[in-house]
């Protein structure tokens, strides 16, 4: 990474690969939630939450796991890209690791699988619920931090040349 001035920051290649993760990750998102529902004819987006998408025994949850695995990969370059790109900027360096956080913590969702509904309730159900509590919390944390006081950017934040990057 070159930098003539302390307001001139140029990414390298890698860092724009990386932030792209991050718009990546959302349309993966949004197309996970349109389009694997459609797979299974029992699932009701209205009545159902997402995670009866992956639960143990759901017709969709051998398509959500391996595209939930990529969206991980993805937020978890974001977040690092993030981290790389954000010299000078304490909060946006916090953002970074709040979403390289999340986006490990998206690795953890194997281990705490949910039962689909009307089952007994298990460990991993018990999990399942903790785990979706402190993702929320990282990635709302992240969105608030990120748009703090100076979200706009000025001539100490990159937030302008991170979002005109890609």
């Amino acid at each position: 990474m070159t930098n003539t001035d302390d307001r001139t920051q140029t990414f390298t290649s890698l860092q724009r690969l990386l932030l792209a993760g991050g718009f990546l990750s959302t349309l993966l998102y949004v197309a996970m939630n349109i389009f694997v529902p459609m797979q299974g004819s029992d699932y009701s987006s209205v009545t159902q939450t997402i995670s009866e998408l992956s639960a143990i025994g759901a017709p969709t949850r051998s398509l959500w796991i391996p595209l939930g695995a990529l969206y991980a990969v993805l937020v978890t370059a974001f977040g690092w890209g993030v981290w790389t790109t954000t010299r000078g900027s304490r909060r946006l360096r916090v953002v970074g690791a709040l979403m390289l956080v999340y986006g490990l913590s998206g690795f953890a969702w194997f281990f705490a699988p949910m039962h689909l509904r009307g089952g007994e309730p298990s460990l991993t159900d018990v999990m399942h619920v903790a785990l979706g509590g402190v993702t929320s919390v990282l990635y709302l944390t992240s969105l608030i931090v990120g748009a703090g006081p100076s979200a706009g950017g000025s001539a100490s934040t990159p937030t302008p040349r991170l979002r005109s990057c890609l």
